[in-house]
């Protein structure tokens, strides 16, 4: 009698994850955006890009790490260390954005 084996492979090819728009919007953060950079930069994966809303106080423009002091709401701390291919730019390319 003779034996044979079949052995079968099968490889499981999961597609590439796509690239997600993670959207900054400090103190007027809707559900789904992030109050702080870094709050993005943490929720982010490898190719992300993060869209930056400028902010404002009383109609001023001011920066992420203004916030806390002129809206009680916790501003950045700088540096922000990342350590994964991102992109950062703002929501609004014709506003600049303060950070």
């Amino acid at each position: 009698m003779l034996l044979s084996s079949i052995t079968i492979f099968c490889l499981s090819l999961t597609p590439p994850l796509e690239q997600s728009q993670l959207i900054v919007n400090g103190k007027n953060a809707l559900p789904g955006e992030y109050v702080t950079i870094r709050e993005a930069v943490d929720a982010s994966f490898s190719g992300d890009e993060i869209l930056i809303k400028g902010i404002t106080h009383n109609g001023t423009a001011i920066g992420y790490s203004e916030q806390q002091y002129l809206t009680g709401i916790l501003g950045e701390v700088f540096p922000i260390t990342i350590d994964h291919a991102l992109t950062l730019k703002p929501y609004d390319p014709g506003k600049p954005v303060l950070v």
